[in-house]
């Protein structure tokens, strides 16, 4: 149904409004930015993901850098930009 369409698209954009400034914020303490989604599935891809991740979490992974790769993950995936 196009009203069902609508909604998921309008409720993916709500969810990346409400990440994307916190997960700038997050990578810029790192010198990171968001790697290219793809266009025809909107999402980041794993590998990307994966790669970013790894350079968050750095060489030697404390709580705090793996807090943090943590919350990116759980962003990501709540404005629908991974799996």
């Amino acid at each position: 149904m196009v009203s069902d369409v609508f909604y998921n698209d309008f409720q993916t954009s709500v969810a990346r409004l409400d990440a994307m400034p916190k997960i700038i914020h997050v990578l810029s303490q790192y010198g990171l930015s968001l790697p290219p989604h793809d266009s025809k599935t909107g999402l980041i891809p794993a590998g990307d993901v994966t790669k970013l991740l790894d350079a968050v979490r750095g060489l030697d992974a404390n709580a705090h850098r793996a807090s943090h790769a943590a919350e990116i993950l759980r962003l990501l995936q709540h404005a629908g930009l991974a799996v």
